[in-house]
């Protein structure tokens, strides 16, 4: 009787809501964003109805991969207008709300029956979250910067707020001795995770981030540098996004790199990371002023995924290693990747400011400012300041023998000049036939460039993946003799 119960109550509240939003949506002048987000905060109550009438049961099963086929015929033929986007063509989030639900009750119930409970914190975030963001932010909408074309800083604000108050509700009810960091964490983020989502993926990455983060933590595989590097995400990843400097596959790939690499290599690295990170973007703002005072030409320039991967897969890799085989090498080969990549954007921000052009490292003749291969003074002594730097960063927080500081040091100001071997000697370079301009781009002026040297296959991305490859296997041989 309870069962049958359940699926009466479960599946008329999900049709009244429907109704009534369609009815609300088509018959009154409100507008139909706010009657969705309505709607999507409502459907919250359907988790507590599941959980109340079916328990950790088949049926709740059932109930959610029938409301999942529901969610998605409507989602693919707009039956009701007032749950679909209205800034989209198409948006498939209803069918994802429903997806992502399904899958996390199915872990839940068949694989630990410890996290059923625990699967409503993803599932609230979600719906309470992502529902209150967008009112909130049309409340505010003349003092609310966009972060993205969709995306603003009081929306992303408000799903931090929700969901850490969602995580901090159910801490309480369930008795669950979560910390404050580990709270105000998933609440950074099911924000991050929103931001991210476009085209209503958004509700698929949300359920199922935010449950195997809390899955992690049940089962203690959550550092607190984890949780500190979740929590401080939200502000990279804002700042990147509104200054342009990453796009937001980029901002994505980062996200997941520092993530990861906090997981498998400890604090260290965060720390490491994060403030090569601040100090990279304090220099390319302070050297692009100087160059727009001299009146040089800068043109900015967004950071893709691709480049982002090329730079930090490396250092991924070896934290991987560290974690699996806990031999030191790894952690310094990681150590080696960020201090040599860091060396090199030094030396292609200062080195704009010279006023003589520089001189490429294997034919040693002047070229054009921001071709690869060329090396300068400022960019020389840029690369080594910031390897110096780098080192310092990491002594500070490690206390480490000097032969292994040196070692660090010296690797990675050879991976400096390894880049440049390879810039000048391997990577595409074309001309342009309209405006005659040496570029790295096969196309300019809207037509395709002729290539005068290296491999076409070969650009700038490629070089950084290969000379961060190279440096560390050097610095990995290195260590593996001396120690």
């Amino acid at each position: 009787m309870k069962i049958a119960l359940g699926y009466t109550i479960f599946f008329a509240y999900m049709l009244i809501l429907m109704v009534v939003g369609e009815i609300v949506a088509k018959k009154t002048t409100l507008n139909k964003e706010v009657v969705r987000k309505v709607q999507h905060i409502l459907t919250s109550l359907s988790w507590l109805i599941g959980v109340i009438f079916f328990g950790a049961s088949i049926h709740i099963v059932i109930v959610n991969l029938l409301g999942c086929i529901v969610l998605t015929i409507t989602a693919f033929t707009g039956i009701t207008t007032s749950s679909e986007r209205t800034d989209a063509k198409r948006s498939y989030g209803l069918m994802y709300f429903g997806l992502g639900t399904l899958i996390v009750i199915i872990i839940a119930v068949y694989g630990n029956k410890d996290l059923f409970l625990l699967s409503g914190i993803p599932y609230y975030c979600l719906a309470l979250g992502d529902g209150f963001a967008p009112l909130i932010a049309r409340m505010f909408k003349k003092h609310n910067p966009k972060i993205t074309e969709n995306k603003t800083l009081l929306g992303t604000l408000s799903v931090f707020l929700v969901s850490a108050l969602v995580a901090l509700i159910f801490n309480f009810a369930l008795d669950l001795g979560y910390s404050a960091l580990f709270i105000l964490s998933i609440g950074a983020l099911t924000s991050v995770l929103e931001l991210f989502g476009m085209k209503g993926t958004d509700n698929l990455l949300i359920e199922l981030g935010v449950f195997g983060y809390v899955a992690l933590n049940h089962f203690g595989y959550l550092s607190i540098a984890v949780q500190v590097c979740v929590l401080i995400s939200p502000i990279i990843v804002c700042l990147s996004l509104y200054k342009k400097s990453l796009t937001l596959t980029a901002s994505l790939v980062s996200f997941v790199y520092m993530t990861l690499a906090t997981f498998f290599a400890g604090s260290s690295v965060l720390v490491l990371t994060v403030s090569l990170f601040v100090l990279s973007e304090i220099v390319s703002k302070l050297t692009r002023k100087k160059r727009d005072k001299s009146n040089q030409v800068y043109k900015k320039e967004t950071r893709g995924s691709m480049q982002i991967l090329a730079n930090c897969v490396v250092a991924l890799v070896f934290s991987m290693l560290y974690y699996t085989f806990k031999e030191p090498i790894f952690i310094y080969c990681v150590y080696v990747a960020l201090a040599e990549e860091f060396a090199d954007s030094m030396a292609s921000d200062v080195g704009r400011l010279s006023r003589k052009r520089p001189i490429d490292i294997l034919r040693f003749r002047r070229i054009d400012k921001g071709l690869s291969g060329g090396v300068s003074l400022f960019g020389t002594i840029a690369s080594l300041v910031g390897v110096c730097v780098s080192v310092a960063i990491w002594c500070a927080y490690h206390n480490m023998p000097w032969a292994i500081m040196l070692i660090v040091a010296g690797v990675s100001f050879l991976g400096t000049i390894i880049d440049s071997i390879l810039g000048s000697g391997v990577q595409a370079l074309y001309k342009c036939n309209m405006c005659q301009a040496q570029t790295e781009k096969p196309l300019c002026c809207g037509n395709r460039a002729v290539l005068v040297k290296g491999v076409r296959i070969i650009d700038n991305t490629a070089v950084n993946l290969l000379s961060g490859i190279i440096t560390t296997l050097i610095a990995f041989g290195i260590f593996k003799i001396i120690l």
